[in-house]
């Protein structure tokens, strides 16, 4: 006899009896009526004894139709695939601004679910430029304060990788412009680190400290020049940021700079009336440290003989004698 002969009630006892997805997937398949009297009966068989992974596989595949048989189907529910991530964190992660949209409309979708950083979805949102999906959040209350396992809030993350539109929205919503990290520092000290100009001209036009210090007493400058940014320098002088503000282990802008080699920056900071022979906690200087720099030996050679020709002669030697350890 014809498997589509058999009575409803039969055909309805095989697929309960089937104990694999993809036997049962593929029994649906065989035909219209099949498909069209069980195929619901799949995505529930899905929801409730797999853990819907037919809904996760829409949203990594971007499939909005299969996401609405799968909610359809079964109420939606909070699930984590393999790495940790909720449907929306997925959504997010994976710019699937369509199937996002419909998550955020789901009774129980957590806005605040964290991934395995801590990183909420506004915080994964403002991090990789989805402004759309930052925007719609913030309308449903999602938490714009949120710290991830370095307490970084979407503020920082944003500033640190220059989404400019994003941080303008994160701020016009009342994100906080202090807010430090596990590092102490705050969205400003990451621009400035990061490079990031235009971040930082709009932190700064919003009031943000130009002088504010991380936990190891280091101003925007100071991170500024240690990573070679002398663009963003240059703004932060303007805002009047002190050119000899000093970090924990004694060290100003130009000691950074130098020990990093970076050039352009020590000239900047001699052109602004730095003192070429200062002197650390340790009695070393600029030259010093550009002579047994972090970054090459010739780039470094030209720190040095740019700190000696501005200064008149060289200060290789430390103040007093260095202790070992």
């Amino acid at each position: 006899m014809p498997l589509l002969s058999l009575p409803y009630e039969l055909l309805q006892l095989i697929v309960e009896y089937l104990d694999a997805q993809r036997d049962l997937n593929a029994l649906v398949r065989t035909g219209h009526a099949l498909y069209d009297n069980f195929n619901g009966y799949l995505y529930r068989c899905n929801a409730r004894r797999f853990n819907r992974t037919a809904l996760l596989w829409a949203v990594r595949h971007g499939h909005e139709g299969t996401l609405e048989k799968s909610l359809r189907e079964e109420p939606y529910t909070e699930i984590r695939d393999e790495s940790r991530l909720t449907p929306l964190l997925l959504s997010v992660k994976l710019d699937r601004l369509g199937i996002f949209h419909r998550l955020l409309t789901m009774p129980g979708v957590d806005l605040e679910a964290r991934d395995l950083v801590g990183r909420t979805p506004i915080a994964n949102a403002a991090y990789l430029g989805r402004e759309e999906m930052v925007r719609l959040l913030l309308a449903n209350s999602a938490d714009r304060e949120s710290k991830d396992s370095d307490n970084q809030t979407p503020l920082a993350l944003a500033a640190c990788e220059g989404r400019g539109r994003i941080l303008k929205l994160l701020l016009d919503n009342g994100a906080a412009l202090e807010s430090k990290d596990r590092l102490g520092q705050t969205a400003v000290s990451w621009a400035a680190e990061c490079g990031q100009l235009a971040s930082v001209q709009l932190l700064l036009a919003r009031g943000a400290a130009v002088e504010t210090r991380d936990s190891s007493g280091r101003t925007p400058l100071s991170l500024a020049a240690m990573r070679g940014h002398d663009a963003v320098m240059k703004t932060l002088l303007d805002a009047g940021a002190d050119p000899d503000s000093m970090s924990d282990n004694g060290w100003t802008p130009i000691f950074w700079a130098a020990f990093y080699a970076h050039e352009t920056v020590v000239a900047l900071l001699l052109e602004v009336g730095v003192d070429p022979a200062s002197r650390d906690s340790r009695g070393l200087t600029p030259e010093y440290l550009a002579r047994n720099t972090r970054g090459s030996e010739a780039r470094g050679t030209a720190v040095a003989n740019l700190l000696v020709r501005k200064a008149g002669r060289s200060f290789m030697q430390p103040a007093f004698r260095m202790i070992p350890g």
